[in-house]
């Protein structure tokens, strides 16, 4: 049972921000210096780091998101090396928020179809103005 619950939210939010790339950059996700590529990466060790935080797996999260950081620093790196700095950045923002999500409010919270995702969406929005600022610096 929890092995579907972590594919199904694993696939929610993967294509759910593989569809808000589409939407605003066009179907050109592949290029390395453009965000849609960005925004796919991070939905999807968003996604699945939430299933596996609600499964209380923490340190399958921290395993998995290293693995994941590491592999999408060293290929990003060879364009830019600053890019794997500022994608640190934002990335540990994003395990951030979906950690404090998954700790103060997901079981807290009933089960609708509005209510969490939104409240995750506001979060993790918050989250990366702060990001924002810190890569201002």
């Amino acid at each position: 049972m929890e092995s579907k619950q972590i594919l199904w939210t694993t696939i929610f939010g993967t294509t759910a921000c593989l569809a808000i790339a589409v939407l605003f950059f066009g179907t050109n996700i592949s290029d390395l210096q453009q965000p849609p590529l960005y925004i796919l990466l991070l939905g999807f060790a968003g996604s699945l780091s939430l299933a596996l935080f609600r499964q209380k797996k923490v340190r399958d999260v921290i395993y998995i998101n290293i693995m994941i950081y590491v592999l999408f620093a060293i290929v990003a790196s060879f364009l830019r090396p600053i890019t794997a700095l500022i994608l640190l950045i934002y990335y540990a923002a994003l395990v951030g928020a979906i950690y404090f999500f998954s700790k103060s409010f997901d079981a807290k919270l009933p089960q609708s179809i509005l209510i969490r995702p939104l409240l995750l969406a506001a979060l993790v929005g918050v989250i990366f103005i702060i990001a924002n600022f810190i890569h201002g610096l």
